[in-house]
């Protein structure tokens, strides 16, 4: 689609849901290969460099965001081994939470 974005930045802990916008320009056999590449220093500690999973056309595809820095997802569309399609997109996730839109007042202690 020409609607996807090359680059997103979202805080840690959000998720993040990946899917195919004109699924209906493929047949039913089509399936998508997704493929996540965590490459950042935390990720490399822990030994979460990436992984794989493959979903019908229509499916999709959830993913945590648990690890700051720079990470890409990518995507291959395959009817019957051929490729239909690829695309990737880089994400960069904070190493902070969302703020709270409306943070809890400070209380302030008024006599006895």
């Amino acid at each position: 689609s020409s609607s996807v974005k090359d680059e997103i930045k979202v805080f840690r802990d959000e998720e993040l849901y990946f899917s195919i916008e004109n699924d209906a320009d493929y047949s039913e056999t089509t399936e998508v290969h997704w493929i996540v590449r965590n490459q950042d220093a935390e990720a490399k500690r822990v030994n979460d460099l990436g992984h794989t999973s493959v979903l019908s056309v229509s499916e999709e595809r959830y993913e945590g965001c648990s690890y700051s820095g720079t990470h890409y997802m990518e995507c291959l569309v395959l009817d019957k081994n051929n490729i239909k399609g690829m695309g990737a997109v880089k994400v960069r996730i904070t190493g902070f939470s969302r703020p709270l839109r409306n943070p809890p007042r400070k209380k302030y202690f008024k006599g006895r």
